[in-house]
């Protein structure tokens, strides 16, 4: 489906295997030869195949049969939708007749999968100097899915209401006029310092250090080449407990980001990102200015959702009329893009950067940052020991 074929995201992973020199995997019925572990909504997860088949009631004497396994050890399991594809010599994702397996439950050490994947007969023509690649994608509408925390009491209806105390602008901060008087193409929301103490308390210590009072409300100017008022009213809104819609990330997604990464909510900040990829299409002219907006706002999801662009679409790039400028933080993306594409993923520098934040979660560690910043922390804590 089209709407798997996306960068790896909170609900949306994908993943290479290679079985290397297929042909010398033992033929008997029952025997299997597993990949190696990787890791996918916080689960630990292999595949094995058997060349000779699983189970000759279940299929033919002639069929590789091959499963998804769950290797954690969570009591919950967990339960998800995957298909796995063959990736052809030509670099084409071939599917078999299975379609998706849907709403697949699963739990420590269980399988699921098919006994008749493919026909031994036919696996030549797929093979890639003798190795089978398979492309593995997996999808959680479910326990595991992104959710937009939101605070337990819902006060959105109190949002710029008389009784706020406090008035946040957006205005241009190279404006020199009166700033007690209100100009016209400014935008100003009134709010309520207890609830920014509780929810944004880097916006609540820039109003603790504001001197400017207007009709008894503190005053706190933001500047509007980094906030845009579309963005502020859907980040306070949140703030005061709002739930906001796809429609919201997908129109103002990028603002959103930066106005969540300006105001250090990181929670916003990651689900925006993830939204963001999965629902607005990147194109090639688009590509820079995306990559540049990652890299100011230290977005490892989107920048890695570039550089997977860059690779898999490197033709349509190369013929591109303007020349494309990548900032010096993509080069990193671009080099594990290229290296997921060729099913290196046993290092920690080619991880997706989903692995990295679900590593760094498991330690209780902030996930927010490039993918540099996350690699430092990751290695830092590997080295501190447990």
């Amino acid at each position: 489906p089209t709407d798997w074929l996306g960068p790896p995201s909170a609900s949306n992973y994908q993943r290479r295997v290679v079985f290397h020199r297929f042909h010398t995997y033992p033929s008997a019925q029952g025997e299997y030869v597993h990949s190696d572990q990787f890791t996918c909504f916080g689960h630990e997860w292999r595949v094995r195949i058997y060349r000779g088949g699983y189970d000759g009631a279940a299929a033919g004497h002639d069929d590789v049969s091959l499963y998804l396994e769950n290797m954690s050890r969570h009591r919950r399991g967990t339960v998800v939708d995957f298909l796995i594809y063959i990736v052809s010599p030509a670099g084409q994702l071939i599917s078999t007749e299975h379609g998706i397996e849907k709403n697949a439950s699963f739990k420590n050490g269980r399988l699921r999968g098919f006994a008749d994947f493919i026909n031994f007969r036919d696996v030549d023509d797929y093979l890639i100097d003798g190795s089978m690649v398979l492309e593995i994608h997996m999808r959680t509408l479910h326990d595991n899915g992104p959710v937009l925390p939101a605070f337990t009491l819902n006060l959105s209806s109190a949002l710029g209401e008389s009784g706020g105390d406090v008035e946040v602008v957006v205005a241009n901060q190279n404006d020199t006029r009166d700033y007690t008087k209100r100009q016209k193409h400014e935008t100003s929301f009134n709010v309520h310092s207890l609830i920014l103490k509780q929810a944004c308390p880097l916006l609540a210590s820039m109003v603790d250090s504001s001197n400017l009072v207007t009709s008894g409300r503190r005053v706190v100017r933001l500047p509007e080449d980094k906030i845009k008022p579309e963005a502020l009213e859907r980040v306070l809104r949140y703030f005061y407990g709002d739930k906001l819609s796809k429609h919201d990330f997908t129109v103002h997604g990028l603002p959103i980001i930066g106005a969540a990464h300006y105001f250090g909510a990181v929670e916003l900040k990651l689900f925006a990102e993830s939204v963001f990829v999965q629902e607005v299409p990147i194109t090639v002219d688009r590509l820079e200015y995306l990559a540049e907006f990652a890299e100011t706002n230290e977005c490892g999801i989107l920048m890695e959702a570039v550089s997977t662009f860059f690779v898999k679409n490197a033709s349509a790039i190369a013929r591109a009329t303007d020349e494309i400028a990548l900032p010096r933080t993509a080069y990193r993306h671009l080099a594990s893009a290229i290296a997921m594409v060729g099913g290196i993923s046993h290092r920690i520098e080619t991880w997706p950067i989903v692995r990295i934040q679900e590593r760094l979660n498991d330690y209780g560690i902030c996930v927010d940052g490039s993918r540099e910043t996350l690699l430092r922390k990751l290695e830092h804590q590997w080295q501190a020991g447990p």
